[in-house]
């Protein structure tokens, strides 16, 4: 997935921001940690070869993701995973949780100025940078999609 014209439009309305994507994984099973990734992507690799096989992770075979993922990791991206463990998902409920990991992986972005693409229909409560829910963002966005690929390859990891 080449750089979407969704991301050219949204950067062009925050010039000032990084264009963060985030996304999670572990919403369905019934064991293990709810995981969340916030990932950039920065405009000068958006020719990069990897960024052709990116798609929604749920597109793409376990095998592929992990050599996605670890391709992704060698670049100069910046990205950060959070984690809401299956003890904090049965205390505040699934989506609690959700936003609880999604605010975790943002983290590591909190002193920058960022936009975020938070894949879904719903905001990230309780965030310090302007965000937008974008329903099929990991098909939409480049950033979205990158961020499906690390959390859902960090769980699966986690799960073996």
């Amino acid at each position: 997935m080449p750089l979407t014209l969704f991301d050219q439009n949204t950067q062009l309305r925050h010039p000032n921001r990084l264009l963060v994507g985030v996304d999670e994984a572990g919403r369905g099973p019934l064991a293990g940690p709810v995981t969340a990734c916030a990932c950039h992507i920065p405009p000068a690799l958006y020719g990069h070869p990897v960024m052709a096989q990116i798609n929604d992770s749920k597109k793409i075979t376990p095998a592929k993701r992990k050599k996605i993922a670890a391709e992704l990791k060698m670049l100069p991206i910046t990205y950060c995973l959070g984690f809401a463990s299956s003890a904090e998902i049965d205390a505040v409920n699934i989506l609690q949780a959700t936003f609880l990991a999604m605010r975790r992986a943002l983290k590591k972005f909190e002193a920058k100025p960022v936009f975020a693409l938070i894949d879904g229909n719903k905001t990230v409560p309780a965030i310090n940078c302007p965000q937008q829910a974008v329903i099929g963002g990991d098909a939409s966005s480049l950033a979205v999609a990158a961020a499906s690929i690390l959390a859902k390859v960090a769980r699966d990891d986690f799960m073996d």
